[in-house]
């Protein structure tokens, strides 16, 4: 009886040897294809930043020709003049006209308003609160300057540095 109990003992080790093999197996299959996944996500992903990259790149050289081609097309004779201003002003409580905590008005030289428009250099200041600055022509010879919104602690009388920069064309 021993010898069967034996035999029988061996061939249960034997299965559980071939199970554990098995098993085995599977889980190195297993963690090859879990690595195959993960390089093909590598590569999918670095295919998809390059094409990303390659439609941005090809995006930004098209605005870029098109602007340089239409600024290269105004003959440098269509502007008449250009003025940077860097004045300080003193504001002024009050809506300005259009909703502004304070302003100040700015005197220019005569300007042709259907042929000129204002480039501002500061549009936004955190002075206690972000300010929003605007400008605006008042008449040929004035700019207004206006804080628009979060005045934060400005007050009238306060002097304040501004700039921007006028262009008339012909």
């Amino acid at each position: 009886m021993s010898g069967s109990l034996g035999a029988v003992i061996y061939g249960e080790l034997r299965a559980l040897a071939d199970q554990v093999a098995t098993s085995i197996a599977n889980i190195a299959a297993a963690r090859a294809e879990a690595t195959a996944n993960r390089d093909s996500i590598n590569s999918n992903t670095n295919t998809a930043r390059d094409n990303i990259n390659a439609v941005t790149n090809a995006a930004r050289d098209n605005v870029k020709s098109h602007v340089s081609a239409a600024v290269g097309a105004i003959p440098s004779s269509a502007i008449k003049a250009i003025y940077n201003l860097s004045p300080t002003v003193t504001i002024v409580a009050g809506n300005g006209g259009t909703g502004g905590a304070f302003y100040a008005d700015v005197p220019i030289n005569a300007v042709n308003l259907a042929k000129a428009f204002i480039v501002p250099q500061r549009s936004v200041v955190n002075f206690n609160g972000i300010a929003v600055l605007t400008y605006r022509f008042i008449s040929s010879t004035v700019v207004r300057f206006e804080l628009t919104s979060g005045s934060g602690s400005a007050s009238a009388g306060q002097a304040w540095y501004i700039s921007f920069t006028i262009v008339e064309f012909n």
